[in-house]
């Protein structure tokens, strides 16, 4: 599993492609050493994180504050 601790992009440069880019870049990261989920630590507070997280795929663990994804289908 590869987990991202925080993740967070500033207000002026969200929706640009900075986020998912780099969740893609870590995606073939850990699809080459053979990892099967991404795991991402978040904060409710961020606007538009959760947004975000879901329209990539991810989705959030029961009693958890953390969203994860197979790799497959990241």
């Amino acid at each position: 599993m590869g987990f991202i601790d925080w993740i967070y992009t500033s207000p002026e440069y969200r929706e640009k492609g900075a986020a998912s880019s780099l969740l893609k870049a870590f995606s073939s990261l850990l699809d080459r050493i053979d990892k099967k989920v991404i795991e991402i630590g978040f904060s409710d507070d961020i606007e538009g994180l959760t947004e975000f997280l879901e329209s990539e795929g991810f989705l959030i663990s029961e009693n958890s504050e953390r969203y994860s994804v197979p790799l497959a289908d990241a």
